[in-house]
């Protein structure tokens, strides 16, 4: 009698694996990062027409495993696996999204998004993402935010910090600095970059949580290893300051300078502060005139007052009380308090100075007649007529 393991011995020599044990051999070889090899097992099933293949050489191009990254190679495999329904679609739907082998499409992003939403956890992260920022579609925050937690639900670590900021800001939830924190925290343990520079933000402003500033700083430092946008000013302010950390103006102005690259007009007016006294910075007045007049320009109220002064007292800038006076005037227009209050006690004391200079002889035989006649013609009295005429 022929033993059982000569007859297993006879087929496989004669047969060899299936086409889908090679496959799986290769998830294998890919799972333990033999990529070579897990390319060549995806290689042999695709010559034993399994279809499956397709996909997973298409995903080797696009991660560049085994084989040099290269998305034409990688879309032209996932169309094939997707023309012969075995996957392909999520793969398509990435590279629709970011432009790769192919030129970005979101709509065609979110139709390939959509087939494999129930099986592919990532895929309910991109519906989020294309919904926030209405990417081929209306913006919908209430969209976004349910395929978010679709997605946080389901292990996706990077949907947690859109979802701290939603609870954040209110945008697409209820307003909820508690819940905020948490997906921040979660985030941020998860290695989010952006999730440090929120929670820096929460411990600054007192919002969900007791204010810390040197937590504060601590989360502004680890965002400002992975490079975050905006976190320059804020370590700016607190080395200003000393929050949080010991006070040192040279590395205030360091990174103020940062953040008025950025174009962040709170940074320029605490620079203009800096060079205005030549702290941590050599004094220079007409670079403190230029930072306030750039934020004083974008509306930024404390440096509007900064520049006024700059003209009243010559600092940086020619010295011209009457410009400096109509720039108070102008931001009094636009609502801006302290230049309103400022403009109440200059007027007190130049209704005080006129009121003394309009009992002198000589200022009477000089402008009495003008300034008697513009009192009558205006039916007011004379010291009204001259701060009219002045102040005009």
């Amino acid at each position: 009698m022929v033993s059982i393991v000569m007859m297993l011995s006879v087929f496989f020599i004669t047969c060899g694996p299936s086409a889908e044990a090679i496959y799986q051999q290769g998830k294998e070889y890919k799972k333990n990062k033999e990529y070579d090899k897990a390319l060549e097992c995806y290689n042999k099933a695709l010559e034993q027409g399994f279809d499956s293949a397709y996909s997973a050489i298409a995903s080797m191009y696009y991660d560049g495993l085994g084989v040099e990254k290269n998305y034409d190679k990688a879309f032209e495999y996932a169309q094939i696996a997707n023309q012969k329904g075995a996957g392909g679609n999520y793969l398509l739907g990435r590279m629709y999204y970011n432009g790769q082998g192919v030129k970005q499409d979101y709509a065609k992003a979110m139709e390939y998004f959509k087939k494999v939403e129930e099986r592919v956890n990532s895929a309910s992260y991109y519906l989020g993402r294309i919904y926030y920022y209405g990417q081929g579609v209306p913006e919908n925050d209430a969209k976004a935010f349910e395929y978010f937690k679709k997605a946080d639900d389901k292990g996706v670590n990077a949907a947690a910090i859109y979802l701290g900021w939603m609870y954040y800001t209110g945008k697409g939830a209820e307003k909820n600095y508690k819940t905020a924190f948490d997906y921040f925290k979660k985030a941020d343990d998860n290695g989010s970059n952006g999730a440090s520079y929120y929670l820096g933000l929460m411990y600054f402003y007192s919002n969900g949580v007791e204010q810390n500033y040197k937590t504060a700083f601590d989360f502004f430092k680890k965002a400002e290893e992975n490079e975050c946008t905006g976190v320059a000013y804020y370590l700016g302010v607190m080395y200003y300051f000393g929050d949080g950390t010991n006070q040192n103006y040279a590395e205030a102005a360091k990174y103020l300078k940062l953040a008025a690259n950025e174009g962040d007009n709170y940074a320029k007016y605490f620079l203009g502060n800096l060079y205005l006294n030549g702290d941590g910075v050599l004094q220079n007045k007409y670079k403190a005139a230029q930072y306030y007049n750039d934020a004083a320009n974008a509306g930024h109220k404390r440096a509007q007052i900064a520049l006024a002064k700059c003209y009243y007292n010559g600092w940086g800038v020619t010295q011209n009380t009457e410009k400096g006076y109509e720039l108070l005037r102008q931001y009094a227009n636009n609502g801006n308090q302290e230049a309103i209050d400022l403009l109440k006690e200059i007027d007190s004391m130049n209704q005080q100075q006129l009121a003394t200079t309009v009992q002198e002889e000589s200022f009477w035989d000089k402008h009495g007649e003008t300034i008697i006649d513009g009192a009558i013609e205006l039916g007011t009295t004379i010291l009204q007529a001259v701060i009219l005429k002045k102040f005009k």
